[in-house]
């Protein structure tokens, strides 16, 4: 027996009032009504906010999408700056004869060896404590680091920063909106039973695959289990 599947994402929801509306605006129009006035004229005043509601989040996922594109090159870029400086660092110890203490002031271990499978957070946080701990080596007699200098990598750090800061706003502006959406949900998934119910109650005389083919008309969807056919 064909089983009536309820809209399950806001989308399918939209589009179910939607076609409830067109079809039950044409019979009641056609003096054949399967629904009533009010329920129509309900919907009809709920559409236009849902609609916007949900292109809302669509306007705001696809913001979203691009802060996390840009702030992921942000810190590939970061990430190329910091590693450049720290091999050309351990070069230069390695060639200047410079005492291991050196990689300490830029957040490597004595060994040299480059930190792997960092965070985002962790690379921001380790290229601030880089520039600072330039200044304290050459503060101490040693040679600024170069190419790239402690100020062209400072300049990505901001960049990084700064997208870093649009995800999360962006982040906060698609929340915003999935929970103005989450209002209306009830509110749409009642409207969609109580057109089902008025639906049934018209309909009750009628033959099954009557009722579904009105039904479909209104939106409603079924499946049917393999094997079984398909109403005409």
């Amino acid at each position: 027996m064909p089983i009536y599947q309820k809209p399950t994402s806001d989308s399918a929801r939209l589009a179910f009032l939607q076609e409830a509306k067109i079809t039950a605006i044409a019979d009641i129009a056609a003096g054949n009504p399967s629904i009533s006035q009010a329920t129509l004229d309900a919907i009809t005043l709920f559409l236009p906010g849902f609609a916007e509601e949900i292109e809302a989040i669509s306007i705001t996922l696809t913001g979203r999408e691009k802060e996390v594109r840009e702030r992921n090159k942000a810190f590939a870029t970061l990430e190329t700056y910091l590693r450049d400086l720290w091999a050309g660092l351990v070069r230069r110890v390695h060639r200047q004869k410079e005492p291991a203490e050196v990689f300490t002031f830029y957040q490597l271990p004595l060994s040299g060896v480059m930190p792997q499978h960092l965070s985002k957070a962790e690379y921001l946080n380790i290229a601030k404590d880089v520039v600072r701990g330039d200044a304290h080596a050459v503060g101490a007699g040693y040679t600024p680091m170069s190419n790239p200098t402690v100020l062209e990598l400072n300049a990505i750090i901001q960049s990084a920063e700064a997208e870093f800061d649009d995800v999360a706003v962006a982040d906060r502006d698609y929340d915003i909106a999935q929970e103005v959406v989450a209002s209306s949900r009830t509110v749409a998934e009642d409207f969609i039973q109580e057109v089902m119910d008025e639906l049934r109650f018209a309909l009750r005389k009628k033959e099954a695959s009557s009722q579904r083919r009105i039904m479909r008309s209104y939106g409603a969807t079924y499946t049917f289990v393999e094997g079984e056919p398909e109403d005409a």
